[in-house]
């Protein structure tokens, strides 16, 4: 293996020694990581001056156009009516539903249509959740909206049935067509400009009743005895279900546990869920007699059948 030797072989050669020639080196690399490293910052400046000064010239462009197309608008009114209505995002909804709800006439006029208003109108539209507009030239309008996805019936006192979205807002909406859904039931009315709490919560309680097994719930969010809400009504089964508050899979695993090995719980009235690791039982009020007066209990019947039963 042969070594570099770090002195000059003679006073006359003139060759740089190994340290020399890495010094050098590095002067070049250093040379080359600053040219390197300025044309990367130049570079990531025009990457953000760049969209700045595409909104600025559109903006500046809109500014000076608007005058001319207002000129021409008033001068040539024939040649600026909104022709078409670009809609964005429909699915339950029709291209006619958005053009009555927006109330654009046919052949309106260019200067009067507001986008801000638009989208206000179409706002106001049960099914639509959220609505942007904007005019992208003097005959075309552009609609983007998103629509609400029912999660839920909504039943209120003295009122026709309306729907609630996935996001807890109620809307007025024909319910026809949506037996399939869970059913709310509230013992006010619901606001229908902001999300509902207790109606989101019905929602996930009904989602939780789906995954455990059972059919279609009814779902009394609300109750005169806030401890005793929610509750459930379920399909087949004749007892009220009171669930509570907090987690409802394990309460479910439960009920449907009892079901399954205690068969008097399918004759109760009420089957509460509340308590911790059992279910209580209370069962039906004694029936009339022909007199008039509560039938008593059989004494032969067991204390259970009379004033309720636990299941652990």
């Amino acid at each position: 293996m042969r070594f570099r030797r770090s002195a000059r072989r003679s006073a006359n050669d003139l060759r740089p020694s190994y340290a020399e020639r890495e010094r050098a080196l590095e002067r070049v690399r250093e040379r080359i990581r600053r040219r390197h490293g300025a044309s990367q910052r130049r570079l990531s400046w025009l990457r953000r001056a760049t969209p700045i000064a595409s909104i600025a010239a559109f903006v500046a462009g809109v500014g000076l156009a608007s005058p001319l197309i207002e000129r021409g608008a008033a001068k040539r009114p024939d040649l600026f009516a909104v022709r078409q209505l670009a809609v964005e995002g429909l699915e339950r909804l029709e291209p006619s539903d958005i053009a009555r709800a927006a109330g654009l006439a046919p052949g309106a006029s260019w200067r009067d249509v507001a986008p801000e208003a638009l989208a206000q109108r179409l706002a106001a539209h049960p099914w639509i959740a959220e609505a942007h507009a904007a005019r992208v030239s003097p005959t075309t309008v552009v609609v983007r909206i998103v629509e609400r996805h029912p999660a839920a019936v909504l039943l209120e006192p003295d009122a026709q049935p309306a729907l609630v979205d996935e996001s807890g807002v109620a809307f007025d909406a024909p319910a026809d067509g949506f037996e399939a859904l869970p059913r709310l039931a509230l013992l006010r009315h619901a606001s229908r400009d902001r999300i509902e709490p207790h109606l989101l919560a019905g929602i996930a309680l009904a989602r939780a009743v789906s995954a455990a097994g059972f059919g279609r719930p009814e779902i009394e969010v609300e109750g005169a005895d806030p401890q005793a809400a929610p509750a459930l009504r379920l399909v087949g089964l004749v007892p009220r279900v009171v669930v509570g508050e907090g987690a409802p899979a394990d309460k479910l695993a439960r009920l449907r546990r009892v079901l399954d090995e205690v068969p008097e719980a399918r004759s109760a009235a009420e089957i509460d869920l509340r308590f911790d690791d059992q279910v209580v039982f209370r069962p039906a009020p004694p029936e009339a007699g022909p007199s008039g007066e509560a039938l008593r209990p059989d004494p032969n019947a067991g204390a259970g059948a009379a004033t309720g039963g636990r299941a652990g």
